[in-house]
């Protein structure tokens, strides 16, 4: 636990054993739609060992009063410093570190089903898997292709310089980044799958050691999705369906655009500059 970092429950060595399924979600101002996932997870993961925990970025708003207002269903830590997505959920990891899973959650994602449950029965059937990711769904019902190939350098152009090209090369490029050439009503092997939702097993995650706290934002997914195929599996799983209020900030924010810069940045200097 980092200097300053404040826990709503202080029974370590209770956590430290648990065993079960850890529901990770690491917040920064979501104070709107906090409780609302919150009590949407608490619904869809009942008669499941799980335990809630929410990681927080030292938001500046009500978040932590919203999670708070839970009571005990959630365990919250108020980071005292922003310090990144990955480092959130990687502190959690660490309060449980003999969890069988952790499910990594984004804080604007509701859950349409019994996902807990539906991941938990398949990865018991199929050890060699690493990692599940469900199908994503906009409010509107418009599927997200959130599961894609490994990045190259074409790809972060066409994202943020031709989003708005709807045919020729452009449009072409990021089709087959998105995979949409497979079928998203059955399963399927991932290079990159999305971190709004992502089960990861206990042993694979602590193997690989959880997330690069380099990232402080972006690319931290594709990043750990690679680590994990390389001594396991990561797998789409359409069986069960979330719904994901993606803003896309980085489109909409200069600073959260050069965010992603940087760590797409990290990411090729790590993996190779693949440029197509």
């Amino acid at each position: 636990m980092a200097a300053g970092e404040r826990w709503t429950m202080k029974d370590h060595k209770r956590a430290s054993e648990f065993g079960g399924i850890v529901i990770s979600i690491v917040t920064y101002n979501n104070e709107k739609l906090i409780t609302g996932v919150l009590k949407n997870i608490l619904k869809f993961s009942q008669g499941e060992d799980v335990r809630i925990v929410v990681y927080d970025n030292h938001s500046k708003d009500g978040t932590v009063k919203a999670v708070q207002s839970l009571g005990t269903a959630v365990e919250l830590v108020q980071g005292q410093k922003n310090r990144g997505y990955g480092y959130g959920h990687n502190r959690i990891a660490e309060r449980y570190p003999k969890a069988s899973y952790y499910l990594i959650c984004n804080p604007d994602l509701y859950m349409q089903d019994c996902l807990v449950r539906s991941f938990r029965r398949y990865f018991e059937k199929h050890p060699q898997i690493g990692l599940l990711t469900p199908q994503v769904f906009y409010p509107t019902g418009k599927r997200q292709y959130m599961c894609r190939k490994n990045p190259k350098v074409i790809d972060l152009f066409s994202r943020y310089f031709l989003c708005w090209r709807r045919k020729g090369w452009a449009a072409r490029r990021r089709r087959m980044h998105e995979m949409r050439g497979c079928d998203y009503r059955k399963s399927f092997e991932v290079e990159h799958a999305t971190g709004c939702c992502m089960m990861v097993r206990g042993n694979v995650f602590r193997l690989i050691g959880g997330f690069d706290e380099g990232y402080f934002l972006y690319f931290e997914d594709a990043d750990i999705t690679r680590r994990i195929n390389a001594v396991s599996r990561a797998v789409y799983y359409p069986e069960s369906a979330v719904t994901h209020l993606w803003t896309r900030g980085s489109y909409h924010s200069l600073r959260l655009a050069l965010v992603a810069v940087r760590s797409a940045i990290r990411y090729f200097h790590k993996w190779g500059w693949e440029l197509w």
